[in-house]
């Protein structure tokens, strides 16, 4: 694994748990969500707390970017 993975969070953490450790990123950061029912995990958070962490983000400075963007 490559990268920080101090702000990994399952997509099934209580809410209050992934907004904590996504709201941690540095400026470099890459962060990964993914959204999705599999047959270990019935029920996923990501969309539910993804407006809160990028405000959280954004109130730091930081900006959200396309990984194309920053590639390209």
């Amino acid at each position: 694994m490559f990268g920080d993975a101090i702000h990994y969070a399952s997509a099934d953490s209580l809410p209050e748990v992934q907004i904590r450790k996504f709201s941690g990123a540095n400026s470099g950061s890459i962060l990964i969500f993914h959204d999705g029912v599999t047959l270990k995990r019935k029920t996923t958070h990501i969309l539910e707390v993804l407006p809160q962490v990028l405000d959280n983000l954004k109130g730091l400075g930081l900006t959200p970017t396309k990984t194309s963007a920053v590639l390209s």
